[in-house]
């Protein structure tokens, strides 16, 4: 199944006397796209089984990762 994924970043930056302070927030997958992990690749005869664009009972996950950072250049 096709997966899309949206990256964020937002970052500032201070001056300080001789350096520079960094300091950022990333958003991995920020649409909350649903990655599939796993499908069967045999193909069931129970019509209560999931398919979803050609995958036999996929098993996916949604999330946002954020991650908070800080780098100082001097």
């Amino acid at each position: 199944p096709a997966f899309v994924q949206f990256d964020v970043r937002v970052e500032r930056v201070f001056t300080l006397r001789e350096a520079r302070l960094h300091v950022y927030l990333d958003l991995a997958n920020a649409n909350f796209a649903r990655e599939v992990l796993r499908c069967d690749s045999l193909a069931e005869t129970n019509p209560a089984v999931q398919v979803i664009e050609g995958c036999v009972n996929p098993q996916a996950i949604r999330y946002v990762l954020p991650a908070l950072g800080l780098r100082a250049v001097f």
